[in-house]
């Protein structure tokens, strides 16, 4: 993300920008997916909001430069998935208070073991697109060898996805 640390505000950072600039120029609802991110830092000039701006508006940009390639599928593709559920051991002190004093009710944990459940799904459009999904955010030496794996055309690592 590109807000410091010190900010202490909710805000969808940078991407709020770039949604809110594709929306206005594709005239379209735009969904955000993080990708493999956990050891990326963000470009864009200025600091805090002004740089989640400019780095919103180069990715957006970045986004509408791709349209013009765009490839329609031929034919009804095959859509396919699969979810793999597992359990993780927590060891982030902060997590593990999290988790006890109810601040993420969603996920179940194991008090005793000090592991929660988690799932990771791989997904297949036709033969042209292939994914993965992660619970948290992937680093590149992690998401890379895995989207390297792949055979479709289109690949993708989408992070801080749960079922």
């Amino acid at each position: 993300m590109t807000l410091d640390d010190d900010n202490l505000l909710v805000s969808s950072d940078y991407c709020h920008y770039l949604r809110e600039r594709l929306e206005a120029e594709l005239n379209a609802t735009v969904l955000f997916f993080n990708g493999i991110e956990g050891d990326v830092n963000a470009r864009g000039d200025g600091e805090g909001f002004a740089k989640a701006e400019d780095y919103g508006n180069i990715v957006a940009q970045s986004v509408l430069d791709s349209l013009p390639s765009q490839e329609l599928l031929a034919g009804t593709p095959e859509v396919y998935f699969k979810a793999h559920h597992y359990r993780h051991e927590v060891t982030n002190i902060y997590f593990l208070a999290a988790m006890r004093v109810g601040m993420l009710p969603d996920y179940v944990f194991n008090e005793e073991d000090k592991t929660f459940d988690l799932q990771t799904t791989y997904f297949r459009l036709g033969t042209y697109l292939q994914g993965v999904t992660a619970p948290g955010e992937s680093l590149t030496r992690n998401g890379l060898p895995a989207k390297d794996a792949m055979a479709a055309k289109y690949r993708m690592f989408l992070g801080l996805v749960r079922a």
